[in-house]
């Protein structure tokens, strides 16, 4: 990890703690965020995994198992959130402690690699995962129409100002083909991919409201799939295979 992650982890770890602490409300963007987030793990790893058993890394946990009934080991940078778990460890998705070919899935999802280094952080889930198992991941696109203006319409990777609640924040986001060639690299085949927040996503940048915005999900599970929408779409879910090496 450089120090340039580290002081990146630092600040998030941070940002979690203090928020963990004020209790700050979820504000309706990120709200129907979680919901799809959480329903689409649920059923992709019961489509993908079901009964097969084995063991799960979650990534960035934040306590959250997503109603995951199976043994699951929490990885996070606050302690705090993930302490009540008989499995966890504190540590960053670039830097995991654990042996090679450990799991059988690996869970990265509410924007966790938004918030740390996608190169090391891929590396190290095909590192821990064993050939055949299954990575879900979830990430914040930078061809979302609210950093168009500063950053244009769809850079590889940048810093970008953004929110949750009433706090600000900062965070990375991706173009699809940037994860696409590092998924590719590390020898992942995709098997799903679901866009969401697409028409919302156009919404917010007009109006900078999320609650305005978010009022125009009820067309998205369909909309997110078809073209503008799905360029535009502010999120991006994918379950992918890691193969033999």
């Amino acid at each position: 990890m450089t120090d340039e992650d580290r002081a990146f982890a630092e600040k998030r770890k941070r940002f979690y703690e203090d928020f963990y602490h004020a209790g700050e409300p979820m504000d309706p963007w990120h709200a129907y965020a979680q919901g799809i987030v959480h329903s689409t793990t649920r059923t992709w790893f019961r489509e993908l995994v079901g009964d097969k058993g084995g063991l799960i890394l979650n990534a960035g946990s934040g306590g959250i198992d997503y109603g995951i009934r199976a043994p699951m080991i929490h990885l996070d940078l606050a302690p705090t959130r993930i302490s009540r778990f008989p499995g966890y460890i504190v540590g960053d998705i670039s830097e995991i402690p654990a042996e090679d070919s450990l799991f059988d899935v690996v869970l990265c999802v509410g924007s966790v690699l938004n918030y740390g280094n996608p190169v090391s952080g891929l590396r190290e889930f095909q590192r821990v995962l064993r050939p055949g198992g299954i990575l879900i991941l979830e990430y914040e696109r930078s061809g979302s129409p609210e950093y168009w203006q500063e950053h244009g319409l769809s850079s590889a990777c940048t810093l970008v100002d953004s929110f949750y609640g009433s706090i600000k924040t900062q965070l990375w986001v991706y173009a699809d083909r940037f994860i696409d060639e590092l998924l590719k690299t590390h020898h992942f085949k995709t098997l799903k991919e679901r866009r969401f927040h697409g028409l919302s996503s156009i919404l917010l940048a007009i109006t900078s409201s999320p609650k305005i915005a978010s009022r125009f999900t009820f067309a998205d599970q369909h909309l997110s799939r078809i073209w503008p929408f799905r360029y535009v779409a502010s999120n991006r879910m994918l379950a992918v295979k890691k193969l033999a090496d």
